[in-house]
């Protein structure tokens, strides 16, 4: 399949963030089917350094879960590991994901679908606010009982990221101010 082709299928549309949570604000992802996401990009990744990211470490720290509302699943993984992005996409592909590499040079990234739950593996690039999830040592973090790897520094980043990230914020409120 052509890169472009991928690519559509990947991104049928442009929308505003407000756009996918009036989209999502029903729906939401299938927590069943985002716990399989993840159960497979663990195993795509073994052996890598990667973290869960944004607000799937956000579940993961403060509810053990993923937060109410979340529209996909988000992972980095280590820039180290940049030159193996299609050897993890026909991983994710072999255990049943819809895969492709997206980005140009500048920043690559893997975007994934897992029956209806959509998702990505971003690149933490040396010198960007994402290589802030390596800088110490890694810990776990749990959703739905299943450990992940996630920073040690984790409350700090995610204080960095959204402020008073220990209170929930309606989908409603946090897409409109960002």
């Amino acid at each position: 399949m052509g890169l472009i082709k991928m690519i559509k299928g990947f991104v049928k549309k442009k929308e505003s963030k407000f756009q996918k949570w009036k989209l999502y604000k029903t729906m939401g992802i299938d927590r069943e089917d985002a716990i399989g996401f993840l159960k497979r990009v663990k195993e795509a990744l073994q052996g890598m350094k990667w973290s869960l990211s944004y607000g799937t470490l956000l579940g993961a720290v403060r509810e053990n879960n993923f937060i109410k509302g979340d529209i996909d699943v988000d992972t980095l993984l280590y820039f180290e590991h940049e030159d193996k992005l299609k050897e993890i996409v026909g991983r994710l592909k072999k255990l049943g994901c819809k895969a492709g590499i997206v980005g140009g040079y500048n920043q690559p990234f893997i975007q994934i679908y897992y029956k209806k739950v959509p998702g990505h593996i971003t690149m933490a690039r040396q010198g960007t606010f994402r290589a802030k999830f390596f800088e110490e040592k890694m810990r776990t973090g749990t959703i739905q009982g299943i450990e992940f790897p996630i920073p040690s520094n984790a409350e700090n980043i995610l204080t960095e990221l959204y402020g008073d990230w220990k209170t929930p914020v309606s989908t409603e409120e946090w897409y409109k101010s960002h």
